[in-house]
């Protein structure tokens, strides 16, 4: 396959070019926390002495 895309540098850039319009199609679908709701119920107190 290496050799096959050495010989034929459009068609390994057309299948780079495929791969990023789909990963761009992709990426508003992508569900990501920027900052994540947690509820804590719970207190800890470390005191060094």
């Amino acid at each position: 396959m290496i050799d096959w895309f050495a010989r034929h540098p459009t068609a390994a850039n057309l299948l780079m070019a495929s791969i990023m319009i789909l990963g761009l199609t992709a990426l508003p679908g992508l569900q990501r926390e920027t900052l994540p709701e947690i509820q804590n119920d719970k207190v800890e107190v470390r005191v060094v002495y």
